[in-house]
């Protein structure tokens, strides 16, 4: 008895598309996580191959910025055409210990 519960309960899930929908939502989420990881990784390493992640950090140890306005800075860039050029010749000057 508990079984044929069990199978009606799945056969009502199936039809009324609620398990298709639980899986988009999953994999949905599953592949923000990973674009998001991957985006960030790469604009890092991009940062720390041209020095800049460093001179960023000491902003921040600084306080000359804080890191909402400075993340906000390289999305913009990041999302530019020619982006990673523009990401590793970024200026930090006019603030206090930029570059």
């Amino acid at each position: 008895q508990v079984r044929e519960k069990i199978d009606a309960h799945y056969a009502l899930l199936r039809d009324s598309d609620v398990l298709r929908q639980r899986e988009r939502r999953k994999v949905e989420v599953q592949l923000a996580h990973a674009l998001d990881s991957a985006l960030v990784q790469e604009v890092v390493t991009c940062l720390q191959k041209s020095g800049k992640w460093d001179a960023m950090l000491k902003e921040l140890i600084d306080k000359s910025i804080d890191p909402y306005t400075l993340a906000e800075e390289i999305a913009v860039l990041s999302y530019a055409p020619d982006w990673a050029h523009k990401l590793c010749t970024m200026q930090l000057s006019g603030r206090k210990g930029g570059i």
